[in-house]
C-alpha cells in the first residue's frame, strides 16, 4: 500500500492496505492471543487512515485510527508469550 500511497495511487493503495488487514483480521480470529499479529494490524490501520484522508474520507479516517488505538491499547494484557 505504501508505493501505491507514494505514488498517489489511492484507490490501488486503499485495496492493498484492506486486504492486508483482512489477513491480519482473519489470523487473529484464529488466534486472538497472537500479539504480533495484534502489533502489526495496528500500523496498517493508521496507514490506511493517512490514505484516507488523502482521499477526504474524513469519517473512515476517523474510524481507521480508532481501529489502530483500540489494537493497541488491548496490548497490555495480551499474554506475553507470543
Amino acid at each position: 500500500g505504501s508505493v501505491y500511497a507514494r505514488q498517489r495511487s489511492f484507490e490501488s493503495a486503499l485495496k492493498s492496505y484492506r486486504a492486508a488487514i483482512d489477513i491480519r483480521e482473519t489470523l487473529l480470529q484464529k488466534d486472538s492471543s497472537n500479539t504480533y499479529w495484534k502489533i502489526t494490524l495496528a500500523p496498517l490501520y493508521t496507514e490506511l487512515g493517512g490514505v484516507l484522508r488523502e482521499t477526504r474520507d474524513l469519517p473512515g479516517v476517523l474510524l481507521a485510527y480508532r481501529k489502530s488505538y483500540t489494537s493497541l491499547v488491548s496490548l497490555p494484557y495480551m499474554s506475553p508469550l507470543h
